[in-house]
């Protein structure tokens, strides 16, 4: 559970709240883990920074907003627990506190109240893909075996990974000719393609959680680890076999290129300027925006008024 406490004014100072403070729980055990928080205060700490009194009595803490909601409770001694935290739950948060001084010598009594915004914004790890290129080297760029090979290369792959529920998508190759140096030009075939943990059946991984991040990029790290292994070993198979023949269409040694694309679930964005505690997390969209697919951007749209849209009406 990611929970931050950055104060506005400048004079505070930045630091991890508290679980004695405020307790948040997602409602699933260990490794599940689909939603944290981000709380951002706009003053600092209510407990820490209250004037010295001679007496201090503690008589309210009170936390104003969704006090109906039964996902939310306030404790006796004055946690703010929420539990099944969703995107709705996003936003503004009030604590008001209300305590008194008392005068040793006139035992006057004062009441002083203090009251605390902050806002707590859902997040979610951004889901992992991969896109990769490889090369091989062929006779033309004409004929039926450049086709060939690529779909049982794709048949490979997918066959490598099945087991992590992971599939390669988006594959596609061009053929072209490449002018080696000091020597005659040759065809080579550049092939690209995607890697991502949704093949049929990924919920599997799940364990009866919808939302299971940890569990999906795993296994895509570890399907990216097989296929760059797999290449590996083609390129140490032609190392090691210099006296035999080498096949006119093999794989080119130190082509192979991969790099990790984030996404973001529908409703959920990468922002930077806004969230610079949780860059690379994906957050719930804010109201007058909405995210509708896996991208990392929450498009502006003035008729949203909730977090978490995932259209434009």
């Amino acid at each position: 559970m990611y929970t931050t406490y950055t104060p506005d004014a400048l004079e505070a100072q930045k630091r991890v709240l508290d679980p004695k403070e405020l307790e948040f729980t997602s409602g699933c055990e260990p490794p599940c883990r689909w939603l944290g928080i981000e709380a951002r205060f706009s003053e600092t700490n209510a407990l820490e920074h209250f004037p010295a009194p001679i007496n201090l009595i503690l008589t309210i803490i009170k936390f104003a907003q969704h006090l109906g909601n039964r996902q939310i409770n306030i404790t006796n001694t004055g946690k703010l627990v929420v539990k099944d935290f969703i995107e709705s739950l996003s936003g503004l948060y009030t604590c008001t506190l209300s305590y008194k001084t008392i005068k040793a010598e006139t035992q006057e009594e004062t009441t002083i109240k203090k009251r605390y915004d902050f806002m707590i914004f859902a997040y979610r790890e951004p889901d992992y893909s991969y896109h990769m290129a490889v090369r091989f080297t062929t006779k033309s760029c004409v004929g039926r075996y450049n086709d060939l090979l690529f779909r049982v290369l794709k048949k490979i792959l997918d066959n490598l990974i099945s087991d992590l529920l992971c599939h390669v998508i988006e594959p596609s190759y061009k053929c072209h000719s490449v002018k080696i140096p000091e020597g005659d030009f040759v065809h080579e075939l550049f092939i690209a393609f995607q890697v991502n943990p949704f093949a049929p059946g990924w919920k599997s991984v799940c364990n009866n959680s919808s939302d299971c991040e940890d569990a999906t990029n795993r296994n895509i790290l570890k399907a990216r680890d097989r296929i760059e292994e797999f290449f590996r070993s083609q390129a140490y198979i032609l190392h090691h076999h210099v006296n035999k023949s080498i096949p006119a269409m093999h794989f080119v040694d130190h082509s192979f290129q991969v790099v990790r694309i984030d996404n973001c679930r529908p409703g959920f964005g990468k922002n930077e300027g806004l969230h610079t505690n949780c860059a690379s997390c994906c957050v719930v969209c804010s109201p007058g925006t909405f995210s509708p697919d896996a991208d990392v951007t929450c498009q502006i749209c003035v008729s949203v008024h909730t977090y978490g849209a995932k259209s434009c009406p």
